[in-house]
């Protein structure tokens, strides 16, 4: 909100718009980015439910596959339930 972005010509442009936005759009602004920041990961949660589901697609890290759904619920679903501040339910 205070500095902008880091001081190199590739963002100069970005910086002079940011020094000539009030507090109140520079506040709108990021509720815009952050707002298509959110749809964006919800859209790839999306996807990657799907294929799960429907298509029966594995996701593993280093060997170990992902848990499918621990929570009963998809991977959308919890990623929206955490943002809005809901507790992780437990495992047991």
């Amino acid at each position: 909100m205070e500095k902008g972005w880091p001081e190199t010509e590739e963002y100069a442009r970005v910086n002079k718009v940011l020094q000539e936005l009030t507090l109140e759009q520079k506040e709108v602004f990021a509720l815009i980015a952050q707002s298509s920041r959110d749809g964006g990961i919800h859209d790839v949660l999306v996807y990657l439910s799907e294929q799960i589901n429907l298509n029966r697609m594995d996701i593993s890290f280093g060997g170990v596959a992902m848990a499918k759904e621990p929570f009963n619920t998809e991977l959308y679903y919890d990623w929206v339930c955490r943002r809005e501040g809901d507790d992780w339910p437990d495992p047991e």
